[in-house]
């Protein structure tokens, strides 16, 4: 068996890899050993997930929405404390309609302050609206082709078409190396990051962080698309341009492939 981006041998390798970072909650869609050597696994790790983890937008979100990392905590929200005679920032983690203190010299400040008689204005910063320009694309990428090969699995499929397909070479390149054209993505806001969803069967409510699916256009292109947070991404795996996935949601009222049979 080969790596599906950079096509050394993986029989010894022994890292799963999962197609979104398992702090997004992603404890579903993941790769067996092997189909992702573990340098590349622990490149992606590293390089990519981890900056983009970190940054403002997923890491506030992460937090708010409660979403555990895989040393089973939640980010901590950077917050001010202020009165008219004293003020002091502290990081703070939440849960349900509760706060919890990350260092424990932030809640002595906090007793201190109380101790003086006086009313104090908590505030905490709001995550931004999306993520920033461009940031999403070497993850995309990445994500588009593990995707794939996940998909294969679950139909019984052999790999080797997508290991050996040259015209996916300029996009494994890209994921793992970052090497030619800047690889451009479509990004829009789909629902809001709080809609709540009714599971029918189960009778349940639920929230959904991710979901999936690839389209394949009447131009024969095809589209990666990824909704993440109520933001859909969509992403050509064979070309840098995106103008074909324009056209069809114009053709399909703006509908995304991921809610059309």
């Amino acid at each position: 068996m080969k790596c599906i981006f950079c096509k050394v041998d993986t029989t010894h390798d022994k890292s799963v890899e999962h197609i979104l970072p398992e702090s997004l909650g992603n404890t579903e869609h993941w790769l067996p050993a092997g189909i992702v050597c573990d340098k590349c696994n622990n490149y992606f790790a590293i390089k990519i997930e981890k900056p983009l983890l970190e940054s403002s937008y997923f890491k506030l979100n992460r937090s708010y929405q409660e979403i555990y990392n895989k040393r089973g905590r939640i980010p901590s929200v950077p917050a001010v404390f202020l009165s008219k005679s004293d003020s002091f920032g502290a990081h703070l983690s939440t849960y349900g309609d509760s706060l919890y203190f990350q260092e424990n010299e932030d809640i002595v400040k906090l007793q201190n302050l109380s101790n003086k008689n006086t009313t104090f204005k908590l505030v905490m910063q709001l995550p931004p609206k999306c993520p920033e320009p461009n940031s999403m694309d070497r993850l995309l990428a990445k994500a588009a082709l593990e995707a794939l090969a996940y998909k294969a699995i679950n139909h019984s499929l052999p790999l080797d078409e997508i290991v050996n397909h040259d015209a996916l070479d300029p996009l494994r390149n890209f994921a793992r190396y970052g090497n030619g054209k800047k690889w451009t993505y479509h990004q829009r806001s789909l629902y809001d990051i709080n809609k709540v969803w009714q599971d029918h069967d189960a009778n349940e409510l639920y929230q959904c962080l991710h979901e999936f699916d690839f389209l394949y256009t009447e131009d024969q292109e095809l589209y990666f698309v990824l909704i993440i947070f109520g933001i859909e991404y969509a992403m050509n795996m064979g070309d840098t341009d995106i103008e074909g996935y324009i056209t069809w949601l114009k053709e399909h009222d703006n509908k995304s492939p991921l809610y059309i049979e």
